[in-house]
């Protein structure tokens, strides 16, 4: 898996929290997301800007959606959560890709989304 790409969100991803300021985020994906999120977990928590929630006490349902009408956005607010990155990345025989979301979860809005092929 190229973790570059896992290191172009995260440089993303903060450039969007004010300085002084902690994000608490929620990370979530699909199965052949879950080395690409290991790394982004562990990016985040290093920048020293982001407190990561553990997914043992996410109450949203594992099959919520990926955009912003199919995600109950209070269970998320439940728990904290200030900020949400949902990952979902799809291989085949000869190719690796994901879509990227980055919510902000008070607001209920997506903030960045971006393709990697």
């Amino acid at each position: 898996m190229e973790h570059d790409r896992a290191f172009v969100l995260v440089k993303l991803v903060a450039g969007q929290v004010p300085r002084g300021d902690r994000g608490i985020v929620g990370i979530v994906g699909n199965a052949e997301a879950a080395e690409l999120l290991q790394v982004l977990r562990s990016d985040l928590t290093l920048s020293g800007i982001f407190d990561l929630l553990d997914p043992k006490g996410f109450l949203a349902d594992s099959g919520e959606g990926l955009t912003a009408p199919t995600i109950r956005f209070a269970r998320w607010t439940d728990v904290g959560a200030e900020g949400l990155v949902k990952a979902l990345v799809r291989k085949t025989s000869t190719e690796i890709g994901g879509e990227f979301h980055l919510f902000e979860v008070r607001a209920g809005r997506e903030v960045l989304f971006q393709v990697h092929r």
